[in-house]
């Protein structure tokens, strides 16, 4: 590992499905650069939906929608790059009418949003259908990543049941 790179612990030893980091983040011309070690097909098909997703203008859904902010973008890509291992399912990239991204599944009796702001908060929401629980939460982004890596133990949990069970 390079004197320059960082290490982000994934729970289970799974590996990090995003080994990056931010080559270039130029704020003036909104700018950012960012230096993939591993390619895959969760990191491609990623940013691909967030380059679609960032070319919509203002108004994108005629209900007066702004367009995506650049700094939620930012955190998305952060968000993605601490959270995603190669055993967690791919999100559902959404704009929001708010200029923010969410992060969305829904899948396996699990319904899990995230909402990434433009200043690093997180929203998230979280309901597993087949345990009957209910639970709605928010907080920045560097204090909730414990809260929400249990959310997603859950997710990877029910993700690989059902890939084993096929």
């Amino acid at each position: 590992m390079s004197p320059n790179s960082v290490q982000i612990p994934q729970p289970h030893h799974s590996q990090a499905a995003l080994a990056a980091k931010i080559a270039n983040w130029d704020e003036t011309h909104h700018q950012l650069t960012v230096l993939v070690e591993k390619d895959n097909a969760l990191i491609s098909e990623f940013f691909s939906q967030l380059n679609t997703i960032c070319e919509q203008s203002a108004d994108w859904n005629s209900q007066h929608a702004k367009p995506v902010n650049y700094y939620s973008a930012v955190n998305a890509v952060r968000l993605f790059a601490e959270i995603m291992t190669e055993l967690t399912p791919g999100p559902q990239l959404v704009p929001t009418n708010r200029g923010n991204l969410q992060f969305e599944w829904h899948q396996d009796g699990i319904d899990l949003e995230l909402e990434i702001t433009d200043g690093g908060e997180i929203i998230c929401c979280f309901e597993d259908l087949k345990a009957g629980t209910d639970e709605e939460w928010s907080g920045s982004f560097s204090y909730g990543a414990a809260r929400l890596r249990s959310y997603l133990e859950i997710l990877i949990s029910r993700f690989a049941n059902r890939k084993c069970a096929a």
